[in-house]
This record gives structure tokens, C-alpha cells and sequence, in this order.
């Protein structure tokens, strides 16, 4: 029983991180002439969703130790988006909704916001390469 607890943990949270990183890509679809690195963010968020999708097909395979793996590597990606969102959220607090992006909003997110998308960005990638270390071993 202890298998489909773990089996039905990973899957939860890979669930939960896909909420997070789908409610992510709203807020940055709805910020109207975003700087590139932040529409960019975008396609790195989507290829992380799709990577999750995968995991969600492959559970049932995989080993105990990537189980927890897989859930430690989910809940780290899932509070580096959640992070971001906040400062996302607050980079654009000048900015209406539906409008282009302040100049203030601009001018803070040049300052202090791009080591927070590489970082994200590397997050991502790390997630995406356990998830498909661990699919690609569940399928051997």
C-alpha cells in the first residue's frame, strides 16, 4: 500500500506544480508588451507542463526512489514558481490590467527581475531532466 501512497503522492504534486506553472502563464499572457525574457518564460513553462504530463503516464512505473525523488524535485519547481509569481505580481503592481507595462514596472523588472527569470529558468531545466530521468528509467 505504501507504493500507491508514494505512486499517488507524485502524481498530486505534479498536479499541483502544473496549477501552479498553467496560473504562471496566465499572469504572463496577460502582461501586454512584456520584456522578451518574460514572454519567453512562457515556452519554458509550457515544455515543463508537457514534461509533467508525461510523469502523470508514466507513475505507475516507476520506482520507489524516483517517487521521492520526483516529489522533492516537484515541490522545488512548484515554490520557484510560486516565488516568481509573487514578484511578478509586485514587478507589475504600476501596470493596469489589460495595458502595457509601466515604464516603472519596466525600469524595476530591468533592475532586479532578470536574475530572478535565469534562476526559474534553471529550475525548470532541472525539473524537466529528473522527470525524465526518472521516466526513462521507469520505462527501461
Amino acid at each position: 500500500m505504501a507504493s500507491l501512497d508514494a505512486v499517488a503522492g507524485a502524481v498530486g504534486i505534479a498536479d499541483t506544480v502544473a496549477r501552479s506553472i498553467h496560473h504562471l502563464i496566465q499572469i504572463i499572457n496577460a502582461i501586454k508588451n512584456a520584456p522578451i525574457e518574460i514572454a519567453d518564460l512562457n515556452d519554458e513553462l509550457m515544455a515543463t507542463e508537457q514534461v509533467l504530463l508525461v510523469l502523470e503516464k508514466a507513475n505507475e512505473h516507476l520506482p520507489p526512489t524516483s517517487r521521492d525523488m520526483l516529489q522533492r524535485t516537484n515541490t522545488l519547481c512548484q515554490n520557484a514558481c510560486d516565488k516568481f509569481r509573487v514578484k511578478l505580481v509586485s514587478w507589475t503592481k504600476n501596470s493596469d490590467d489589460g495595458a502595457a507595462l509601466h515604464w516603472r514596472d519596466r525600469v524595476g523588472y530591468g533592475v532586479i527581475g532578470r536574475s530572478s527569470v535565469k534562476s526559474l529558468r534553471e529550475q525548470l531545466e532541472r525539473s524537466k531532466q529528473n522527470v525524465n530521468l526518472a521516466v526513462g528509467i521507469a520505462t527501461l
